[in-house]
């Protein structure tokens, strides 16, 4: 016999842990000098955060769960808007290939013209060869740099997870 809850106890469920897995989300990358694209894109991720909870709680959840899948929504926001939004000094301190790639096309009436293959000649050619960049490299470097932050932002997100599943 499964204990399957009623849909609108499922979607409270999921609309409470996906607000709290976004609101994490949100604040560890605003408090780390985080951007945030426009508001369509953040109420997607709300969405999307709600949706992709719900079929996790169609059953009772364990504290266990609950700190699982707060840590993973919130680091999964996170890096989505690292990649989407960026970080502040991001386009100012990297001169990574696409930045160069895009200023390397002629401008007409303020709009680029030339091929995506003109771009990449173009910046290889400049550059001696083009070689990959994250678009996440903010993210990375702060995982050495700023380890203790990111570990009290998984440590709350496991602590609500925790007051979540036995509250």
């Amino acid at each position: 016999m499964t204990n399957r809850v009623d849909a609108a106890v499922l979607w409270a469920r999921a609309g409470l842990l996906g607000f709290v897995a976004f609101f994490l989300g949100v604040v560890g990358h605003v408090t780390a000098d985080g951007l945030l694209p426009g508001p369509g894109l953040l109420a997607a991720l709300l969405v999307l955060a709600i949706v992709l909870s719900a079929p996790m709680l169609n059953r009772q959840a364990s504290p266990l769960r609950l700190v699982v899948l707060l840590v993973s929504g919130q680091t999964l926001i996170h890096l989505v808007l690292s990649v989407s939004a960026g970080h502040v000094g991001d386009a100012a301190s990297a001169a990574t290939p696409r930045a160069t790639v895009l200023g390397s096309l002629p401008m007409v009436d303020g709009r680029r013209v030339g091929s995506l293959q003109d771009a990449y000649d173009g910046a290889a050619h400049q550059t001696g060869g083009l070689a990959p960049s994250l678009p996440i490299g903010h993210l990375v470097a702060d995982l050495s740099a700023h380890a203790p932050m990111m570990v009290a932002h998984l440590a709350a997100a496991a602590l609500v997870g925790l007051w979540l599943g036995y509250g």
